[in-house]
């Protein structure tokens, strides 16, 4: 038997993003423009036919995991290793102080980019990194011969492309995963290999 895994990666769709706090990801859920991204990649995944399906426990993620997996007959597993980076002890706080506090490692959060910014006691970008990283690598021995579908986030998806590519994209926007499209990856313990990238969900082939 193979371990080999087919991933199809998605993004999940555009979430109501707060214009002035910084964001509690628990709660802050899709957009009306998020969840139509959503629904529109019903079809795309009945074409792939997953046999498992994670998400990302945030709850932007898992909207667009139950509203894209309409119909289908898979349970949706929240996997905390699917994450977005995010620092915990700004949760709530305005970006105007954020920035005040942190200069310009604090408008990189306010931006969205926060690669390139350590917090102490939150987690490093390479943890993070190396979570994710090492959660697809794992799914090879844990599911081999599966298809599995990841619904997760920017960040993730671009480490995963990284590890692919054998680079390091930290800070880097020129692999960004649009919002409710897709990628797809053969991942096994030895290697990672991309299959493709942000592909709309009409160009999602079985």
């Amino acid at each position: 038997m193979t371990d080999e895994v087919d991933i199809l990666f998605m993004r999940h769709g555009a979430p109501e993003y707060p214009s002035q706090t910084y964001p509690d990801p628990f709660l802050m859920p899709l957009s009306a423009h998020g969840r139509a991204e959503a629904a529109a990649g019903v079809a795309a995944i009945e074409r792939f036919a997953p046999e498992l399906v994670f998400s990302s426990d945030f709850l932007r993620a898992m909207e667009t995991a139950s509203l894209a997996t309409a119909g289908l007959d898979v349970d949706i597993q929240p996997a905390r290793e699917l994450r977005e980076r995010i620092f915990y002890s700004m949760i709530g706080k305005s970006f105007s102080e954020i920035i005040r506090a942190r200069g310009e490692a604090g408008r990189g959060i306010a931006e969205g980019n926060s690669d390139l910014v350590e917090v102490p006691g939150e987690e490093k970008y390479t943890q993070a990194r190396d979570r994710v990283v090492r959660f697809a690598r794992d799914l090879s021995s844990a599911a081999p011969g599966c298809r599995i579908l990841l619904v997760g986030h920017g960040g993730p998806h671009a480490w995963l492309v990284g590890e692919t590519l054998g680079a390091d994209l930290r800070g880097a926007r020129s692999v960004s995963l649009r919002t409710g499209f897709f990628s797809r990856f053969t991942i096994q313990a030895t290697g990672f290999r991309l299959e493709s990238m942000n592909v709309p969900p009409c160009g999602v082939n079985a």
